[in-house]
């Protein structure tokens, strides 16, 4: 069984814990301030795994260093055009809040079709809610910001070195005679 995302959980934790219906509880600046964060979070956790996934990138400080990056390049645009939705109709929070709480937490079992339909889920997130015009306009604000390139570039260096190391291949600079072990 696949462990549930945190930020899912307290997403689901807050929708549960709620005693009133979404339209009173949208009165509320901190319930509707917490699930904004929270699915904010989500959304960033869901591109940060993307990415690490399609770079093939297993490593947890990679995934710290993206995330901190990825908030600075969405803080005052992706996400403030969010909050202020948001902002102009709380309880839109609480309908997002509430599909990510049954996509992520359905009784089927996790599969390819489980994860490709929870991609196109946060895809339209992205696009319909988060107004995201084009999934383009999304790659290419990450692919011309020079620190996640970095990031990347140097995850993937990293990447290659561990195994070339682990293969016991001689490194470029080494002499392959030396390096064998009589």
């Amino acid at each position: 069984m696949s462990k549930v995302n945190p930020y899912t959980t307290a997403i689901c934790n807050c929708l549960e814990n709620l005693d009133k219906p979404f339209e009173e509880a949208s009165k509320d600046c901190s319930t509707v301030q917490f699930l904004t964060n929270m699915v904010q979070g989500r959304m960033l956790d869901h591109l940060v795994c993307g990415i690490a996934k399609h770079y093939q990138i297993a490593d947890s400080s990679f995934e710290k260093e993206l995330a901190t990056i990825l908030i600075e390049v969405f803080s005052d645009g992706l996400f403030a055009k969010f909050r202020q939705k948001i902002e102009e109709k709380p309880e839109l929070i609480f309908q997002i809040a509430q599909r990510i709480d049954h996509v992520e937490n359905c009784k089927e079992p996790k599969n390819a079709l489980n994860e490709k339909r929870s991609n196109r889920f946060f895809i339209n997130i992205l696009c319909h809610h988060l107004e995201i015009d084009h999934m383009d306009e999304l790659i290419n604000t990450l692919n011309s910001n020079t620190k996640i390139q970095q990031l990347i570039s140097s995850a993937l260096i990293k990447k290659y070195l561990i195994w070339l190391i682990a293969s016991g291949a001689p490194l470029p600079n080494q002499n392959p005679a030396s390096a064998r072990v009589s």
